[in-house]
Formats: structure tokens, sequence, C-alpha cells
């Protein structure tokens, strides 16, 4: 077959052809990264990350296969500097932005690190939470009387609100708490030397403490005896037991003394919620991570930091029982009452005689009275 080739077009389509927008991907930023073990003293990484150097190095040994990467390839993470961005969250209370920039990471890997690390530490709990037993539990029966000279006491409980984003889903109203603000309602068992023996963080703010303690594993161990008749010392928010002791609308002068003696002997938990969330601020200011499951692994950061002892080498040791010397000092010289707003003079002379005759300010409800 013949074919015309003058009406063949051999035109190029060169004119046609429209070049495509080449996308270059987005150089990746790296960078730099500050050694904080190495570039900073004693006391400077003390003051930036709550804890010092060794006890640091302890704690990232105990969670380290949990937390290591697969591979040091692609600038990975260390173990160590990962616990090093957890702790620099945990002793702000920033955001993460913020921390990531402290340790030269993104915002994403920072809000990956904190995750993975506050769930290794949350998975150490069996190793320091437990009731005193034995030999123990007599030790700590004789410490809390030479407190406040309340006998047979195993333990004090409390419960505090650790304040949190909105949850969203459902039922986000469940964490709203009587302050108007959403919040974790956090049940902890303490110690005489501001230990935790245990803990609760899986209610919202609404719950009433006594709540929480009737659906409470600790409160089913009592119940069945388990504890050689040890009492547990609470505030007017719990139900008065065999177990447990909570003050009464005194009467008589046997009923005075003896609230005394257990405000006095109770106030450890007290003391203990004031130093974690005074060393920890990001239990005071809140948690700015709005997955649950989270808040519950950064809550049990308590566990670590009020169970383990100071290592022998702590720089900061001496100052910090210092600090607690004098803080009991002063918990000596307050007393809150909560009588009528008219106090009897009987009461007030025995607020003299337990603060040995000092000036200081105390509370009755409504009013500020000195004592003289």
């Amino acid at each position: 077959m013949y074919f015309n080739m003058d009406f063949v077009d051999f035109s190029s389509d060169e004119e046609d052809y429209v070049q495509p927008d080449i996308i270059l991907r987005e150089e990746q930023d790296r960078r730099e990264r500050p050694n904080h073990m190495f570039d900073l003293s004693d006391e400077q990484f003390f003051m930036r990350f709550r804890l010092t150097k060794q006890s640091v190095l302890l704690l990232t040994e105990q969670i380290e296969e949990s937390i290591k990467p697969k591979a040091l390839v692609n600038d990975a993470l260390t173990a160590v500097e990962k616990v090093l961005l957890t702790l620099r969250f945990f002793a702000t209370g920033n955001f993460l932005i913020t921390c990531g920039d402290f340790s030269g990471i993104h915002k994403s890997t920072a809000c990956k690190t904190v995750a993975t690390v506050a769930k290794a530490i949350a998975e150490l709990r069996p190793q320091y939470i437990r009731m005193p037993d034995g030999e123990e539990a007599l030790s700590v029966k004789n410490k809390f009387y030479d407190i406040g000279k309340f006998p047979r006491v195993v333990g004090v409980i409390d419960c505090t609100h650790v304040r949190i984003q909105s949850p969203g889903g459902d039922e986000p109203e469940v964490y709203r708490n009587r302050k108007m603000y959403f919040s974790i309602n956090v049940q902890v068992v303490g110690g005489p030397d501001l230990q935790i023996y245990d803990i609760v963080t899986r209610w919202g703010g609404s719950t009433h403490d006594q709540t929480i303690f009737n659906a409470s594993r600790i409160c089913h161990r009592f119940e069945n005896g388990e504890f050689d008749g040890g009492f547990l010392l609470g505030d007017s928010g719990y139900e008065c037991r065999a177990y447990m002791m909570v003050p009464v609308n005194a009467r008589t002068h046997a009923e005075g003394l003896y609230n005394e003696s257990l405000i006095r002997t109770r106030n450890t938990v007290e003391r203990l919620f004031g130093v974690l969330k005074r060393r920890f601020p990001i239990l005071a200011s809140g948690i700015r991570i709005t997955l649950r499951e989270q808040n519950h692994h950064i809550l049990l950061w308590w566990i670590y930091v009020s169970n383990v002892p100071p290592s022998p080498n702590d720089p900061q040791g001496d100052k910090r029982n210092e600090q607690i010397k004098q803080q009991e000092e002063a918990v000596n010289k307050r007393v809150l009452l909560w009588n009528e707003p008219n106090a009897e003079p009987a009461a007030m002379d025995t607020l003299k005689m337990i603060l040995g005759g000092d000036n200081c300010n105390v509370k009755v409800k409504s009013r500020l009275l000195r004592l003289r």
C-alpha cells in the first residue's frame, strides 16, 4: 500500500510539552544536641532536671531495654537523651516544643519520647509500690508514733487534684472537679518519710475521695485484715471504719487531743504532695498532653521520685535534708483548726502548749487569731 508522505506531519511535540513542577525534598532540620551530662555542673544539672546525674544513670539502666533505639542511625536519640528530655518536661511543665528546643529535637519527637519514657517508668511500679509488712511495718508504726503519738499507723491517705487539659470524648465532664477545671483525682497512701505505699490515678476530678477508696485494692486488703490491726489515717472526707481513723467533732478535751495527734501524724501526706508539686511543677501547673493513658503514666512518675533513695554521692543531699528539717519545724508551728468561728479559750491554750509559746497565725475557718 502506498502512503502519501506529503500529508504526514512530522512536527515535534515539544511545543505542547509542559515541564512538571519539581518538588524538592525539604532539607532535614539537624540541630546540634547539647551534652547536658558533661556540659553542666552537678548543681546546674540538678536545678534543670530535679535529679542528680547518678540518679539519672540509675534510672536509665533500669529502663534502657524499653527505650533504647534499635540502631544508632539517623541521629537516633540515646537512652540517656530520652530520659533527660522527659525529666526536663516533668521539671518545667512546659510545652513540648520548648523542651524539644532545649534538647535539640523536633516537637513530634519530643512527644513520642515523653510517652515512651513515661510508660517505661510506670512499668517499674511493682518494684517500688508496696505496703510495709513484717519488721518494716513495725518500723513504720514506730516512726508514725514519734511524729504525733498516734499508735498502730501503717499509712496516711489523701487525694490531690492534678490539672489536665480537657480529655474530650463522650464524658469529659467526669474530669471537671468542684473548682471547675479538668483534673485527675489521685489517691496516695504515704509513709512517714514521704514515701508512696499505694497510688491510684484512674479517676476523674469529679469523683469523691471515698468512692476512689472503696473501689481500690488497698481498701479490700484492709477489709480482709491483711495489716494486723494497723490503721490508716484520713481526713474528714473519708468514712470512719475499724481500720480508718478520721477527725471527730471534738466536744471534750480527750477528743481534741485525738484530733491534734491525728492531724500532726497525717500531715506527712500533705507534705508529700507539696514537695512533689514544688519539685516537679508539671503536677501543679497541669499536664499539657490530652491522651489519658499518657497522663496516667506521667502521674506514676511519683513512685520513682518518692521511693528511690538518694544516691550516696548526691551533692544536693545535705542541702535537701536541711530543707526537709526546716519544713518539719515549720509544720510543728502551724496547726489548722476546723472548729466553729468562736474558738474556745481552752483550744487556744492547747495550741500554745503545742507550739511552745511561739507566735503564729492559726486559721479558724473565717478569721485569723494571733497567739501570744
